[in-house]
C-alpha cells in the first residue's frame, strides 16, 4: 500500500501518475468491452496495456486499433504536450500519414482545429489535429485538467474516452464502407 508521507496514516495516497494512467486505460477497455458491440475497435488485452514514456514529461498507453485502418493506434496520454504547467489528459488516434489522419479526423468531426504550440483555455475539450515533421499525426481531445481517479470520475472519464474512440472508429468504418460501395 502507498501512504502519504514516510509513515502510515489513515488516508491513502493517490496512485503515482503512471499507475493512474494505466488504471484509467483499463477502465476505458472495460467500458468498451462492456457494451454489446465494442464497435470497430480491436482492443489490446488488459495484460498488454503498458505505459510508455513520452517526450513531454509523461506517458501514453496504446488502447487498440481501428479495425478497418491498417496503421495507427488509439491512445491515452498524460503529459505536458499542450504547453501546460501540469500534466493533462488527452485521448487520440495516432497515425503515420497526415492525409490519412486528416481523413479520419474529418470522419470523426465536422469541426476541428489545428494544434497550436500551446493550447489556450477555449481550445481544450475540442478535437484537434496535429501533424509533425517526424510524420506522426494525431486527432484527439485534450482535457483542461486531469480528473481525480475516484470511482465516479474514473467511470465518467472512461466513458467519455470510450465514446470518442467508438464514435471515431464507427465513423471511419462507415465512410470506408460507403466508399467501397460507390467505387
Amino acid at each position: 500500500m502507498e501512504y502519504l508521507g514516510s509513515h502510515k496514516t489513515s488516508q491513502m495516497a493517490a496512485p503515482a501518475p503512471r499507475t493512474w494512467l494505466r488504471q484509467l486505460a483499463k477502465a476505458v477497455v472495460h467500458t468498451l468491452w462492456s457494451t454489446d458491440d465494442p464497435g470497430s475497435i480491436t482492443l489490446r488485452p488488459l495484460s498488454r496495456l503498458a505505459t510508455t514514456e513520452s517526450n513531454a514529461d509523461g506517458w501514453f498507453v496504446d488502447i487498440g486499433r481501428i479495425r478497418e485502418v491498417r496503421s495507427g493506434m488509439l491512445q491515452i496520454w498524460f503529459d505536458r504536450w499542450a504547453g501546460t504547467r501540469r500534466r493533462v489528459l488527452s485521448f487520440c488516434y495516432r497515425g503515420p500519414h497526415a492525409e490519412a489522419v486528416r481523413r479520419i479526423a474529418t470522419a470523426g468531426s465536422s469541426t476541428f482545429g489545428r494544434m497550436p504550440r500551446i493550447l489556450k483555455r477555449h481550445e481544450f475539450s475540442r478535437p484537434v489535429f496535429e501533424a509533425y515533421s517526424n510524420h506522426d499525426c494525431y486527432y484527439g481531445v485534450y482535457l483542461p485538467r486531469a480528473p481525480r481517479l475516484t470511482k465516479r470520475q474514473k467511470s465518467a472519464v472512461a466513458r467519455r474516452i470510450a465514446d470518442f474512440m467508438r464514435d471515431l472508429a464507427s465513423s471511419v468504418t462507415y465512410r470506408l464502407a460507403v466508399a467501397r460501395l460507390v467505387s
